[in-house]
């Protein structure tokens, strides 16, 4: 605590090695850190109570996440020298918050860990509408729109640059055009995490990443000053932001909860080294944190894995990959990890696979207004059906790209071994790659219906057969008419396209400790708990102990379903320690012996002494007067002792026969 670090000594080692703290560059300035604790990933959880806050370690480094507010306080929000910190099962914190003489418990936010943002799953040979939908134009988002976020709920947040505000459009609102308008001038960049907050580039007077929370009281909250332009903003799941800054040709991490600045890539001059960038714009981090940056002016993509500046080239100048790039602007990944590039000045989207690169849409008219056309895009994002949507920022506008679904349908391939009685067809696909051509032959089974595939003809054709995408127990109906080709019919309680959203009132862990969840209304429920929970939840454990009295000192002690009472010695016993042995019994009867024996001879006495008052002076009798009368008669009558003095006359010379002796009596 005084070294202010944490230090780690292995099994068998003498010598510790610092892990955070003074002695370990990087990590973080603790004034006393008085405990540590691990997750099961091994991260650290540190009180750090002359801070007076929680710090934490991640794969993006230490940062505060509880009592960032740099001073002590008494808010909920507040800690005042901590002294430790435990988890529960859930995740929960509680902290032993010492200065403020409390217990504080930080709930895990169960969500945190989910990821705003769409990341579809597509086979090898998914393709793409070519001709877009425009989906709003420059009456809608202005002139040159420039950032763009479709989270997961399919709703669209489009910076209006020009019009000072974000365009929302939500998937099946009755009113899907809203704006947020509150403080801002010039937003570019944007970021939509999963609780909804909107982090944006306000590029008014001094830049600053600014926040927006839905429902909140109304304006936008400063998180960080920036010293230059975000072209790309990213938030992590461990809610670190990422700021791609094109003029600084840097990208710029801001720790969750302090917010202090870090350089993770780039290293603030255009250059093409492997450390280096040149006006970088779109960013992507991984739920691994590996950072993706479309690195313009160099026409590549560089990965940033672990430590700074280690990147590498993914793509496009200086990589293995043949395709090439001219000035990229947006890159994301789709779930199986494949890279989906914005090319701009290409005016096209190139998507990846496993067999490679290629390009998807915009690939052979080059720039135009045209529905196949692009115009220097500027971002691009998934929405959860596979479409992408493209701010196509030269002829201001939103475009749309659906997705073929059928072009993911199954097709079984043979090989000319196979033994079969289905009729055979051959049939010849050609497919257009980098602007060139193959012809490759597949055999297909010839059925005598379209809605049966397979060798024997025996599998259903459905989408709904082949992709099973109705999730919660929905039904799948199949309808051509739409551009998924199915409908789910979700059960009461989930809603989404695909009924993959649950907000039934009774969830998996509505009740804890195994309490049983009972929907009592469309809006409230009860929870019946197991025995010995109880609470609104089942969160809160009985208190057996609670009217309970323990005699003779005994202790209560609360168990699972009932309680008991500790006796002190073993000469207490019984349900309430109210039994005693023999010996305890024998010796409080003697005790009480003496006690009674004591208290009638005090009473006897009290007794005796009113009796003679009384007698005296009520009734004239005075038992003890003659007593007292003969006791004074004999003082009084008493001879006095008397001393005697005789003095001689003449005592030199004889004396006379009848000289006279003279006597001096004198009373003691």
């Amino acid at each position: 605590s005084r070294n202010a670090r944490i230090q780690l000594f292995k099994p068998g080692q003498s010598n510790a090695t610092t892990v955070a703290g003074s002695g370990a560059p990087g990590t973080f300035t603790f004034i006393k850190p008085i405990a540590v604790i691990l997750d099961s990933d091994g991260y650290l959880f540190i009180a750090d109570s002359g801070n007076n806050c929680i710090i934490r370690s991640g794969r993006s480094g230490f940062y505060c996440l509880f009592g960032c507010t740099n001073q002590s306080g008494s808010a909920s929000n507040q800690l005042h020298n901590p002294q430790s910190l435990s988890f529960d099962s859930y995740g929960n914190l509680y902290v032993a918050d010492s200065g403020n003489q409390r217990i504080q418990k930080f709930l895990l936010t169960t969500n945190s860990c989910d990821i705003s943002y769409n990341q579809p799953k597509f086979c090898s040979n998914a393709t793409w509408n070519p001709n877009a939908i425009t989906v709003a134009n420059s009456t809608i988002v202005g002139v040159y729109p420039q950032g763009l976020f479709v989270n997961n709920n399919n709703t669209v947040y489009v910076s209006a640059t020009s019009f000072n505000n974000i365009l929302v459009l939500s998937e099946g609102s009755p009113s899907p055009q809203t704006y947020i308008s509150y403080d801002l001038s010039g937003p570019t960049a944007l970021f939509v995490t999963v609780n909804g907050a909107v982090y944006v580039y306000n590029n008014g007077i001094n830049g600053s990443i600014n926040k927006w929370v839905h429902n909140g009281p109304g304006g936008s909250d400063l998180v960080t000053r920036v010293n230059g332009t975000c072209n790309g903003i990213f938030v992590d799941i461990e809610d670190n932001i990422y700021c791609s800054i094109s003029d600084s040709h840097t990208v710029l991490l801001f720790n969750n909860g302090t917010y202090t600045s870090l350089i993770i890539a780039g290293n603030g001059s255009a250059g093409f080294g492997p450390y280096m960038l040149n006006t970088p714009r779109g960013i992507f981090v991984d739920i691994n944190l590996n950072l993706y940056i479309a690195d313009c002016r160099n026409n590549r993509v560089q990965l940033l894995q672990g430590e700074y500046p280690n990147m590498t080239t993914v793509v496009g100048n200086g990589s293995n990959e043949t395709i090439t790039f001219d000035c990229p602007t947006s890159v994301i990944l789709d779930a199986d990890g494949y890279l989906f590039i914005l090319d701009s000045n290409n005016q096209r989207i190139v998507g990846s696979n496993a067999d490679g690169y290629r390009c998807i849409v915009g690939c052979i008219n080059g720039i135009g207004s045209v529905s196949n056309q692009l115009s220097q895009p500027w971002s691009l994002s998934f929405d959860s059906y596979g479409n992408i949507y493209v701010n196509d920022a030269g002829n201001s506008r939103l475009q749309k790209f659906l997705f073929i679904s059928n072009s993911c349908d199954e097709v079984i391939v043979y090989n000319d071994t196979l033994t079969s009685t289905a009729n055979l067809n051959i049939a010849t696909t050609t497919s257009y790659q980098n602007g060139g051509q193959s012809t490759s032959s597949i055999f297909l089974p010839t059925c005598s219906t379209p809605l049966s595939i397979g060798s024997n003809c025996n599998t259903s054709a459905s989408i709904c057969d082949i992709r099973k995408p109705c999730q919660n127990n929905s039904t799948c109906i199949s309808d051509n008419t739409t551009i998924r080709g199915y409908n789910c019919n979700c059960l009461p309680g989930f809603n989404g396209t695909e009924c993959q959203y649950d907000y039934r009132i009774c969830q998996l862990r509505t009740c804890s400790y195994n309490g049983i969840c009972y929907q009592s209304s469309n809006t409230t429920f009860t929870c019946s708990c197991n025995e010995g929970w109880q609470g609104v939840h089942c969160e809160i454990k009985i208190n057996y102990c609670k009217n309970i009295t323990c005699y003779n000192q005994g202790v209560c002690q609360s168990l699972s379903s009932n309680y008991t009472c500790l006796c002190i010695t073993e000469n207490y016993s019984g349900r309430y320690c109210q039994i005693k042995s023999g010996k305890i019994v024998t010796l409080e009867r003697i005790s009480k012996s003496f006690g009674y024996i004591a208290i009638i001879f005090l009473i006897g006495t009290a007794i005796f002494i009113i009796t003679m008052d009384i007698l005296k002076y009520y009734f004239g009798i005075d038992p003890a007067r003659k007593r007292l009368q003969s006791r004074k008669h004999v003082k009084k009558t008493k001879v006095v002792p008397v001393v005697q003095k005789i003095y001689y006359k003449s005592s030199l010379k004889k004396r006379p026969e009848n000289s006279i002796m003279v006597i001096e009596e004198t009373d003691i």
